[in-house]
């Protein structure tokens, strides 16, 4: 009696051993299964999240380009009403104006390639808005003088020689 009930219990420890491997091979596979699947989706949403993060930092970027736009005095940096850095002004306000519509009609259909090269675009109008909002502008204002020409055709309409002689 004592030896049936050592082979029953050895029997029994056997098949719970058989069970357990069996059990851990398969949740094994689950598990690999489970990473193999789970790892593409939140390489996937990462790389949704840093895209989101990229047109979060645009707008921002934007906005404090249009803030810095708004408050170019126009004055250069002597305190003296500047006519160019005023037209610079615009000019800018202008390009901003319509990049701000472009993003509200095209905005969600950017690609992250899209995106980046329009941040490297912004960030260079930015430098621009800062450096006129210092009084320093772009364009310089050339002087083209006209007194020669119109002298001779004054002359010429005046019946006179370029020499200074009357015909």
């Amino acid at each position: 009696m004592a030896s049936d009930k050592i082979k029953f219990t050895a029997n029994y420890r056997r098949n719970y051993v058989a069970f357990l491997a069996v059990l851990l091979f398969f949740l094994i596979i689950a598990g690999e299964i489970v990473l193999a699947v789970a790892v593409p989706v939140v390489m996937r949403n990462e790389d949704l999240m840093t895209d989101e993060a990229n047109r979060i930092e645009l707008l921002q970027l934007f906005d404090y380009t249009r803030n810095i736009c708004k408050s170019i005095p126009g004055k250069n940096a002597a305190g003296q009403e500047d006519a160019i850095l005023q037209m610079e002004k615009q000019l800018l306000t202008d390009v901003l104006n319509s990049f701000a519509r472009y993003m509200r009609e095209e905005g969600d259909k950017l690609t992250p390639q899209e995106v980046n090269e329009i941040s490297v675009i912004l960030r260079q109008l930015c430098k621009v808005a800062v450096q006129l909002s210092k009084g320093k502008r772009f364009s310089t204002e050339n002087r083209i003088d006209t007194s020669s020409y119109i002298n001779g055709l004054l002359k010429k309409t005046r019946g006179e020689n370029t020499d200074g002689s009357t015909r």
